[in-house]
């Protein structure tokens, strides 16, 4: 099947598939996920009122997605289902927040926003995994990005391990 471009440059499209010849892009099994991802891109920016400067990545190679340090060997851009994008004037955090409350609404996979990126995965298992702003995406985000790795949002899990650590100590000098 030919690739749906959703109103997306192609020479655009095919820069951010990287590694991927141009062949793969616009005409296999990929082409649909791949054309997928770009309508869900152009429905989140219409739904919530953003526009896109840039792609910066889409399709990955294995081998490319492989060469990149810390990168998730099961990283949705290698499948088609994941792209990264600058917003136009404004900054990835601000329209991150804005598609934030749209997620479940839009099927979003995965939203999480780093060093002026938005990363979109739009995966049909749409479990809205929402990252924190100052997060990457799993390990997979895009090269660019990889100066200032950061973790996902871990508070809530931690605040919980203390509070248990808390309470074994406070038993064990009852006890002991």
């Amino acid at each position: 099947m030919a690739l749906s471009l959703s109103g997306f440059d192609l020479s655009e499209v095919l820069e951010a598939s990287h590694s991927v010849p141009a062949e793969s892009v616009q005409r296999s099994p990929l082409a649909d996920r791949v054309g997928r991802t770009l309508a869900g891109l152009a429905e989140t920016a219409r739904k919530v009122g953003f526009r896109v400067k840039r792609i910066s990545s889409l399709l990955r190679s294995q081998e490319f997605n492989d060469s990149l340090p810390n990168s998730s060997p099961y990283s949705h851009h290698v499948s088609g289902y994941a792209v990264d994008f600058i917003p136009e004037g404004e900054d990835a955090g601000l329209v991150w927040e804005r598609i934030q409350p749209h997620v479940k609404e839009l099927e979003i996979d995965e939203l999480g926003a780093y060093d002026g990126h938005v990363h979109l995965s739009f995966d049909p298992r749409a479990r809205g995994k929402v990252f924190d702003r100052r997060s990457l995406i799993g390990k997979g985000a895009t090269e660019a990005a990889r100066a200032g790795i950061a973790k996902p949002r871990t508070t809530g899990a931690l605040l919980l391990l203390l509070f248990v650590l808390i309470g074994l100590s406070r038993a064990n000098r009852v006890i002991g």
